[in-house]
């Protein structure tokens, strides 16, 4: 370098030229980063419209079910054995429906066995407690199935001679269905939401053996409530049974008896099984969602 010469300098940006480039960065940065909250915005609005648009009655699927076979039930008992009736027909269409392996009977059991089968696979795609909860979960509905159907503990009475013989068919349904249920109650803070359903099912399972137990012990119970409610819903118009049975005086008793036990009794049931298994139903649900959130298969 020439000592003498001048030490060089950059030339000086004109002041009055705009800055192009940097404005046009600034654009781009801008644009993106309102773009990017924009996808933000509309990312959070499709998850709430997704929520939103998920219909209940898929949540509720196997008891909206349960609940529509029902209507339809007792409608056309409304219809044939109380507003219009059949000609020729000697027992009314509330027993035949109601009766013992009946149309109402066969629901229950295909839901119970629904439900134990939902419940099986949950247990196949999870691991930890929510395999163990699920298991024992189809094992009690599976039971519970084959004890409605076959009816085991009225053998076992009828073999031994003696009503005690049933006892230990109930413990076990029992225990199992207990020693399940705080293992279900927990899941439901992990994103399954089987609380609702869990609390509805073992209710209405419940007050439908307590009912039936109350006619063991008060056996003029059935007579006197199964007369109540035919008297104040159906107004003493549903069509009665042709004639006195199951050691009843009357054919007006032995109405509310079977009435009791069948129609009532039953109707509880299927709406406790539609329960049970919408429980397995959001199980087999929540394990996909858990999967698919974790990058699962399936």
């Amino acid at each position: 370098m020439n000592a003498g010469a001048p030490p060089s300098r950059r030339p000086s940006r004109d002041p009055r030229k705009p800055r192009v480039a940097g404005l046009r960065h600034a654009r781009v940065s801008s644009h993106q980063g309102a773009t990017g909250g924009q996808d933000q915005v509309g990312s959070r609005a499709e998850a709430r419209l997704g929520r939103t648009a998920w219909p209940t009655v898929t949540r509720w699927l196997p008891l909206a079910i349960a609940s529509s076979a029902l209507l339809l039930v007792l409608a056309a008992v409304v219809a044939v054995d109380v507003a219009f009736g059949l000609d020729g027909m000697e027992w009314p269409l509330w027993y035949h429906l109601y009766q013992e392996g009946g149309p109402v009977e066969l629901m229950q059991w295909l839901l119970l066995l629904a439900g134990a089968l939902l419940a099986s696979a949950t247990a196949g795609r999870t691991c930890g407690v929510e395999q163990r909860v699920s298991g024992a979960f189809a094992a009690g509905l599976a039971l519970l199935a084959i004890e409605d159907a076959g009816n085991p503990s009225h053998l076992f009475r009828v073999y031994l001679d003696t009503a005690w013989a049933r006892l230990p068919v109930f413990l076990l349904l029992a225990g199992i269905m207990l020693a399940v249920l705080p293992g279900l109650w927990n899941l439901g803070s992990r994103g399954y939401n089987t609380r609702t359903p869990l609390v509805m099912g073992y209710f209405a399972y419940g007050s439908a053996a307590l009912l039936s137990q109350s006619y063991v012990v008060v056996p003029d119970s059935y007579p006197i409530l199964g007369d109540w409610i035919l008297d104040r819903i159906f107004a003493g118009e549903l069509a009665p049974l042709p004639e006195a049975i199951w050691g009843s005086d009357t054919v007006a008793e032995a109405t509310s008896i079977v009435f009791m036990d069948s129609l009532v009794e039953e109707s509880i049931e299927l709406l406790a099984a539609g329960l049970l298994c919408t429980v397995s139903w959001r199980l087999l649900t929540g394990s996909r969602s858990a999967a698919s959130a974790s990058g699962g298969v399936g």
